[in-house]
């Protein structure tokens, strides 16, 4: 059934991103999508479309409580949000935690975890009074596992997690439910995965952009109304 929703997705330019866009517009959302620096992909799926005042796009960088205030209250004076979606991250390659400098790990806590901090608490200025219904955060396995010489992002997924879990019992007491997708390897144009990593997996391949979209749609849909503040596993069985 086509919806009259409005999504509001953070860091929609990433290939994650993209393929959530896509899956809400084909349920009848109207879009609202925000990049940092790069807004390549964001465009050439708005050039695409039948009716491209189904995805609107705005610069936003994440790191600055200030401009995600801005653009929240500049959202809720003209549209009534329903769904949020935080798919604004940054990873990192595996090194030796005496080669994390502190702008790299500033950086990381930043998009991975202050971002959406920041982002809840814009949010929660309309919580009594908004159509907000569904939140959910892009995470990592490595939140929960520690990962492997990735121990600062590690960190940041972990930091996002139970904030997660804590600020869903306050915004659910609203009736906006906060949860997180917590994928392990997804294959993307920019990180394959390798065969080592997949061995382990039990389904024996890596996951695609659009397994994790659909379970973040179904989470945002009346088919989870009772799921709040859970972290989903996205792993293969691992």
């Amino acid at each position: 059934m086509k919806q009259n929703k409005t999504l509001l997705l953070v860091g929609a330019n990433s290939f994650l991103g993209i393929e959530t866009v896509l899956v809400f517009l084909e349920k009848g959302y109207n879009v609202i999508g925000t990049y940092n620096n790069k807004k390549d992909k964001l465009d050439e799926l708005h050039r695409s479309l039948p009716d491209q005042s189904k995805l609107t796009i705005h610069q936003l960088d994440v790191r600055s409580s200030s401009s995600v205030i801005s653009l929240v209250d500049d959202i809720f004076a003209t549209n009534k949000i329903t769904t949020v979606v935080y798919a604004s991250g940054l990873m990192t390659a595996r090194n030796s935690i005496e080669s994390f400098d502190d702008n790299k790990i500033e950086d990381l806590m930043s998009v991975n975890f202050f971002g959406f901090l920041y982002l809840i608490r814009a949010l929660a200025k309309y919580k009594s009074k908004s159509s907000l219904e569904s939140i959910v955060a892009i995470s990592s396995e490595a939140g929960t596992t520690g990962g492997n010489m990735i121990a600062p992002y590690a960190a940041s997924k972990a930091a996002l997690n139970a904030f997660i879990k804590g600020v869903s019992r306050e915004l659910g007491t609203y009736q906006i439910r906060v949860n997180a997708v917590s994928p392990h390897i997804i294959s993307t144009p920019d990180n394959p995965g390798n065969d080592h990593s997949i061995k382990l997996i039990s389904l024996k391949r890596s996951g695609k952009p659009i397994e994790v979209a659909n379970t973040i749609l179904w989470l945002c849909s009346k088919s989870a109304s009772y799921i709040n503040g859970c972290i989903i596993p996205i792993t293969g069985g691992r």
